[in-house]
């Protein structure tokens, strides 16, 4: 300590609870230092933080949760400029991310045509998987677990069943679809009527000149 320099009271970091943090959402958090002597460097000493967070060196926590569900201790070292340190024990709490079907509604289909829709999901982390857990998919259809529904459906009808989405962090939502599948449209007539109309006018124009 130079000298004619007040004397600090001991440090003491805050805040000392964390806000929680939405997972997959940006968070930001700056730690400060009450006492001691600034300027102050902070680092982790102990436990882990989640998967997509980091604390820089002037105590800035920051990033982009990307972990489970749940609770984080971590403990934080601050020194100050003459090397006097402190320490606290926090706890990151990771949110449940805001996930959702973007895909709400499905395009319909006709009986033995080539279909395909791919069904999105936002908010989760990265990759997803899909699967049918109720009802079923019409006969010649298959979901693949990144969401592709493609196939030839081999029925006309209205086909119910639920889709579930589970992100890389098992967090889990589901979605409601009812699939409309037309029957195949009949053959176009336009040549064989258009000859038949030909016909009539020549029968016509015949029968005038007779």
């Amino acid at each position: 300590m130079c000298i004619g320099e007040l004397a600090a009271s001991p440090p003491v970091i805050a805040p000392q609870v964390l806000r929680g943090g939405r997972a997959n959402q940006p968070y930001s958090q700056q730690l400060s230092v009450y006492g001691g002597y600034a300027p102050f460097s902070f680092s982790l000493v102990g436990g882990v933080l989640p998967k997509g967070m980091r604390l820089s060196r002037n105590g800035l926590l920051a990033g982009t949760p990307d972990a489970p569900t749940g609770e984080y201790a971590f403990t934080v070292e601050a020194t100050d400029k003459y090397g006097l340190t402190t320490t606290l024990t926090l706890v990151f709490t990771v949110l449940p991310p805001r996930m959702r079907f973007v895909t709400e509604m499905l395009p319909h289909g006709v009986r033995s045509r080539a279909y395909r829709a791919v069904l999105a999901v936002s908010g989760g982390g990265e990759p997803y998987a899909f699967t049918v857990v109720a009802g079923a998919l019409p006969r010649g259809l298959v979901l693949g677990s990144n969401g592709t529904l493609h196939g030839r459906p081999a029925r006309a009808g209205t086909f119910s069943f639920t889709v579930q989405a589970t992100d890389a962090n098992a967090v889990v939502r589901r979605h409601y679809y009812s699939l409309l599948v037309r029957a195949a449209a009949p053959p176009a007539r336009r040549a064989t009527l258009g000859a038949r109309s030909r016909r009539g006018r020549k029968e016509i124009a015949r029968r005038l000149q007779s």
